[in-house]
């Protein structure tokens, strides 16, 4: 597993990750509050020889106290002196289970052995330790005597250390506990995440979305909450994330496909619930924005939706100019300035022989010559074969992807069905992805009110404060030039609504009626005032103008 992906699967199941550490601590307390408390006290005990002086010393005596050494080590744990300790202190307990608390340790090069003994009072266990130094002496002394009952032992056992209290808290331990409680959780957790990640086969990120497709994506499109109340396509707002992300989503399309000359666009996607139309009408308009002649073409024949989205009859359309020798741009019907819809009439009963039809690649090379750009929505792939049939007579594809509910297999069926016609992929759009971060969200925010603070001359801005207007001339100003008048747009609605789950809900005021502000096809700033932020603009220019 690459840092890559161990990143990832932390990022994306962070719940397993803390719901695994709050597990580890949650353990770590229980242990610590169960387990019975137990102390240890140490004794040292040292074993020395006392030669004779009459006798001179052997060249072996020291290999002897070596062996001396190991076997008193060995007396020091045993059941006997055990026996002699509980005798001796009266101790509820058998020989057995005192030797098996006492441990015993030696200093390599020395004569030093350490008896440590662990007890639930730390009062017993320093009494306890004492008392095992004692019969150790007498042990020693008892088997080092000699014959001549006068004559002094040549090997005898101190106390080099004695146990003195308090003994040392040995159990529970509760940082050890603690920090392996941490380690062992975040472990289960990663092992948790990492076992539902290898059974999850959503797409879940950019990287592998570009992997599975063998195409850039060129867009991630963040899910808002307030995009059903106020659509991108309804209110034209520049300054929020949903409108970013269009901009940026429209600015790599130009790159990929549009300044190469690719202008009839198919936008598809593997199945629905995708968000492919919400992206075909957002996109256009984004596109539309920039001063290109956009056209949007509703080729989904099964669940039509476009007509209904952008507030234009869905009948007559596509059907209509495919069945009579009419041109294309009687039924084109306008939106914007430079953005128009072909809806896709009435719905026929064969509709993938209607899309593969000669009268369908000819009116694309019509339109393809009439306008800049070209958007086409159609059918899912996987369901029919609809857009499979469009891919090999457009430009280019663009593939719409749900992040974290469209399948890794399904989005290669649907790279291997475009393949199979030779549809060009140019990229694909990622749906519906997590907020980006407070980071981006405060970048935006702050870019906005950077951007809304400044007031045009003699207007007050945001907070409050107006600037001063500069002194008037003493020529009288010539009269301003009246901007011409624009038409109205058209908005009429759909005589046939459809719903379509691609499709995003139209804004209404809770009873199924729409707000006002959309009945007249009048954005609606931010402000509230009814007025958006690019007449406010126009308004302080003439006024300049004038001014001046």
């Amino acid at each position: 597993m690459k840092p890559r992906q161990i990143v990832d699967i932390g990022r994306e199941r962070w719940r397993l990750l803390l719901a695994g550490l709050l597990l580890g601590v949650v353990v770590a307390g229980l242990v610590t509050y169960f387990v019975p408390r137990e102390y240890s006290s140490s004794i040292t005990m040292i074993v020395t020889t006392q030669p004779d002086p009459a006798i001179t010393a052997t060249a072996g005596s020291d290999e002897v106290s070596a062996q001396r050494i190991s076997t008193y080590t060995e007396l020091m744990g045993s059941r006997r002196l055990a026996g002699e300790v509980i005798t001796a202190l009266r101790l509820p307990e058998t020989p057995e289970q005192l030797a098996n608390r006492v441990s015993v340790t030696t200093t390599p090069d020395s004569a030093l052995i350490a008896a440590a003994v662990t007890d639930s009072s730390p009062d017993q266990a320093v009494r306890i330790a004492n008392a095992i130094g004692d019969a150790f002496i007498r042990d020693v002394a008892q088997i080092e005597q000699p014959a001549d009952p006068a004559a002094r032992p040549p090997v005898v056992a101190k106390v080099f250390q004695p146990a003195v209290p308090p003994a040392d808290l040995v159990a529970p331990r509760p940082l050890l506990y603690l920090a392996g409680g941490v380690v062992l959780g975040l472990l289960i957790g990663f092992a948790a995440a990492a076992i539902r990640s290898a059974l999850d086969t959503r797409v879940k990120s950019r990287n592998q979305l570009e992997e599975i497709l063998g195409a850039p994506v060129l867009g991630a499109i963040g899910r808002d909450r307030t995009m059903r109340s106020s659509p991108l396509r309804m209110y034209g707002a520049s300054h929020t994330p949903l409108a970013e992300a269009f901009g940026h989503l429209r600015t790599n399309l130009q790159v990929a496909a549009i300044e190469r000359q690719r202008k009839t666009i198919l936008v598809a996607s593997a199945t629905s619930g995708e968000g492919r139309t919400a992206t075909v009408c957002n996109l256009g308009l984004a596109l539309a924005k920039t001063g290109a002649h956009v056209l949007i073409v509703d080729a989904d024949l099964r669940h039509p939706s476009v007509a209904g989205r952008l507030g234009v009859p869905d009948a007559p359309g596509l059907i209509d100019a495919l069945d009579t020798a009419a041109s294309a741009k009687t039924f084109v019907r306008p939106v914007r300035a430079t953005l128009d819809a072909l809806p896709s009439g009435l719905c026929p009963p064969n509709p993938s022989e209607v899309l593969g039809s000669q009268r369908m690649t000819d009116l694309l090379t019509s339109l393809r010559d009439a306008y800049d750009v070209v958007l086409i929505d159609a059918a899912p792939l996987l369901p029919v074969t609809d857009a499979a049939v469009l891919a090999s007579r457009v430009d280019g594809v663009l593939v719409v992807v749900r992040h974290g509910r469209t399948r890794v297999q399904d989005v290669c069926a649907a790279r291997d069905a475009l393949h199979v016609v030779d549809g060009r992929i140019l990229g694909s759009v990622l749906t519906m992805v997590g907020h980006t971060g407070p980071r981006r969200r405060t970048r935006l925010t702050r870019f906005r009110s950077v951007s809304r603070a400044w007031s045009p001359i003699g207007r007050p801005s945001v907070n409050g404060a107006s600037r001063a207007a500069p002194p008037v001339p003493t020529a009288p100003p010539p009269p301003p030039v009246p901007a011409p008048a624009l038409p109205p747009e058209p908005f009429r609605p759909s005589p046939r609504p459809r719903s379509n789950p691609d499709a995003l809900a139209e804004p209404s005021n809770g009873d199924g009626s729409p707000k006002p502000s959309e009945r007249d096809g009048s954005p609606k700033s931010a402000d509230g005032d009814g007025q958006s932020e690019t007449s406010v603009v126009d308004e302080a220019v003439d006024r300049g103008s004038a001014a001046r």
